[in-house]
């Protein structure tokens, strides 16, 4: 049974024009941890490559048994599948998902993915979204006007990355705000929550907020997401 958390995501890539990449998490509580160390490494990072890959893609990570229902066939050793607009899987291989979680291979690996040989992927699904642009967009852009293209940043931005690749440096920050940085709050990828516990709660003012001394910690969704009764911060990952 697919959830519907892997459907929001397929929704938010077809919105913005964004090709997916779904791992595939194994079973192994050993290999899940050190996987969970490694996205909450890169999303505690503050590396502005790493946030805009995020940003570029849509990743989403599954269970073997979401992955059956989803993208795998019968049968089939792949654990990481690029997967189109529509849900369509594009490719698939055997990727060992820990070292492709450190920081400059992600980035390298992702955007090899994403943007298909010679960023033909990329440069065809930019030229879509500028062609169904209003004519106040397209001449926002046109004029380099940012600021009132923060609230278009995560519709855009398959195009904002194809002018940067262009040497239109001024729409960086535009990538960066569609990526893993929303309202100030780290929001993880698909498939996983974002947890933290902290010391020293103020129920009454309820002014608490985790400090620099939180203990966070991702878990991997295997079902339907629910909001922990445990005290813990929670946001949502899609």
């Amino acid at each position: 049974m697919i959830p519907n958390w892997y459907h929001d995501a397929l929704a938010r890539m077809k919105t913005s024009r964004r090709h997916g990449i779904v791992l595939v998490v194994s079973d192994d509580e050993e290999e899940r941890t050190l996987l969970a160390n490694g996205w909450l490494a890169l999303l505690q990072a503050h590396d502005p490559e790493v946030i805009e890959t995020l940003a570029e893609g849509v990743f989403i990570n599954v269970t073997p048994a979401i992955a059956k229902d989803a993208v795998r066939r019968k049968n089939e050793p792949a654990n990481r599948f690029l997967v189109n607009p529509d849900g369509k899987v594009l490719a698939a291989d055997v990727c060992n998902l820990v070292p492709y979680l450190a920081a400059d291979r992600f980035v390298r690996h992702s955007r090899k993915l994403l943007r298909g040989t010679g960023d033909s992927r990329l440069k065809a699904e930019a030229e879509a979204i500028r062609a169904s642009l209003t004519d106040d967009l397209k001449a926002l852009l046109d004029a380099g006007v940012e600021a009132p293209l923060h609230d278009h940043a995560e519709q855009l931005v398959t195009l904002l990355v194809w002018m940067k690749l262009q040497g239109t440096a001024w729409v960086a920050p535009l990538i960066h705000n569609a990526g893993l940085f929303r309202a100030g709050r780290v929001a993880a990828p698909g498939g996983m929550e974002l947890h933290g516990q902290w010391t020293d709660p103020c129920p009454p003012c309820g002014m608490a907020a985790p400090g620099p001394e939180a203990r966070r910690f991702l878990t991997f969704l295997t079902g339907p997401s629910k909001e922990p009764t445990d005290g813990s911060f929670w946001q949502q990952t899609i």
